[in-house]
């Protein structure tokens, strides 16, 4: 079975400030911007927390056999190479 290409990445230098913070001990203060295309071919944009980035990282980290799956390349590749 060969590894599919995982070309995604998360810039967390890409910020955007939460800027109507009605709650403030519930709610981010910044966050990521990401696109998501969808296979049709459709782009949605969507906003990560710095929370939803670590649950993604522990959840790389836990499951190394799905890893096996994938080719990370790129500045993903660096990032859980730095993590793993």
């Amino acid at each position: 079975m060969s590894k599919k290409k995982i070309a995604s990445t998360i810039y967390t230098k890409e910020v955007v400030d939460n800027s109507d913070i009605r709650y403030p001990h519930l709610e981010a203060k910044q966050y990521y911007p990401i696109v998501i295309e969808t296979v049709s071919g459709k782009r949605l944009f969507g906003f990560l927390t710095a929370n939803d980035i670590k649950v993604a990282l522990r959840r790389a980290n836990n499951n190394p056999e799905d890893m096996d799956k994938i080719e990370p390349m790129g500045v993903f590749k660096k990032l859980l190479e730095d993590i793993l």
